[in-house]
């Protein structure tokens, strides 16, 4: 939710991100609220690769995701952020959704998720290269994350 001269409005993330170190914010406006739908018993993870504890992350993954009563993936979702100039909702759909997300399964998901970076980002921190580079061991380690439990997705 935004808020400015003309009261407030929703935008959603997709719109929020206009590009790099831009957003739709108008020049009166603050983001006053973020509202996210909540999922009963979802599995979630997040890492971030960052040259230090105050930079900005050179490359993000977030998972939400669900198992079937089988243990079997029945829901994914997978955004990167950092590698591109706006966050990158990519699929892995194909290959998680109705198998056990195992570490080959979570493995082959990552590769899918950075074969998706059609025009990586590059700046002072990191070139296009690196952040195309570590995009899938990030997306594997959120992604082992969300389906193994935070401790076993290993150092952060």
């Amino acid at each position: 939710i935004l808020d400015g001269a003309e009261g407030e409005r929703r935008v959603s993330a997709r719109e929020l991100f206009a590009g790099a170190m831009e957003s739709a914010l108008r020049s009166d406006e603050v983001l006053v609220r973020l509202e996210v739908d909540s999922q009963r018993g979802a599995l979630i993870g997040y890492a971030k690769l960052k040259r230090g504890a105050s930079s900005w992350p050179i490359a993000t993954a977030a998972v939400v995701a669900a198992r079937d009563e089988n243990g079997r993936c029945s829901a994914v979702t997978l955004v990167l952020g950092g590698v591109a100039a706006v966050p990158i909702d990519v699929d892995v759909s194909q290959t998680l959704i109705g198998h056990m997300p195992s570490p080959d399964a979570i493995e082959a998901a990552a590769e899918e998720a950075a074969a998706q970076i059609i025009d990586p980002w590059g700046d002072v921190l990191a070139p296009a290269s690196y952040r195309f580079a570590v995009a899938r061991p990030i997306a594997r380690r959120a992604l082992t994350m969300a389906f193994r439990g935070q401790d076993e997705a290993g150092p952060r």
